[in-house]
């Protein structure tokens, strides 16, 4: 156990240093096709960390007796680990995704630092954790500050997929087509008179001028 925790541990170690290089260079970045298309595990990955991150800030509730009983700590620091490692990889295939283009270049960059620092900050209460670097009170911050972070990024997110919005508590969306469309007629173009609609109503959310998609723009 102690071996494979040792592996993991450097493992993480080497996926949060090389995701900091990645970004700090992300328009130098040349992929090869098969390490492209990985980045479409994006959405899947994206999954584990939220909810590792959500469920780990949660026992810092806990009563102080219960978080200092050997087994419990011991799974906080695990779990904590494992959220890392998801958190650089979640991180690291949103990047290889990006390099697809077809997103705001402003959101995008926002999604892709707010996600990184995710990922280092979910590193940095692991490590506090494992080696008792700091006292309480700054883990507390850190997990603060990963909370914020993966709120904020989840925020990006949506609105780089879905166009902005799209978590508004309001129903009324900004991409949402208010063009009037003419009653069709038989000499209605076919286009025009089923196409489009269906277009206009499924489709412009995540495809408009913020996010053309495959050069697609409805």
């Amino acid at each position: 156990m102690n071996l494979y925790k040792s592996f993991l541990s450097h493992g993480v170690l080497a996926l949060q240093a090389l995701l900091l290089v990645a970004v700090v260079f992300h328009d130098y970045l040349s992929l090869p096709a098969w390490l492209a298309t990985s980045g479409r595990l994006h959405p899947l990955l994206l999954h584990f960390p939220i909810v590792l991150a959500l469920m780990l800030s949660v026992t810092a509730l806990l009563p102080l007796a219960w978080r200092e009983d050997a087994r419990i700590a011991s799974a906080i620091d695990w779990l904590w680990l494992h959220a890392a490692g998801l958190s650089a990889l979640t991180a690291l295939s949103g990047l290889f995704l990006s390099q697809e283009g077809g997103y705001n270049a402003a959101i995008l960059n926002r999604h892709m630092w707010l996600g990184t620092a995710t990922a280092l900050l979910t590193y940095a209460i692991w490590a506090s954790l494992s080696l008792q670097a700091f006292p309480s009170v700054v883990r507390g911050i850190l997990t603060v500050g990963c909370l914020a972070s993966l709120v904020w990024a989840g925020h990006e997110g949506g609105t780089l997929t879905h166009g902005e919005g799209f978590l508004s508590f309001e129903r009324t969306h900004p991409q949402e087509d208010t063009r009037v469309m003419a009653p069709a007629t038989d000499s209605t173009p076919i286009f025009q008179a089923v196409i489009q609609p269906i277009f206009s109503a499924k489709c412009k959310s995540c495809h408009n001028e913020q996010k053309a998609k495959g050069d697609f723009i409805s």
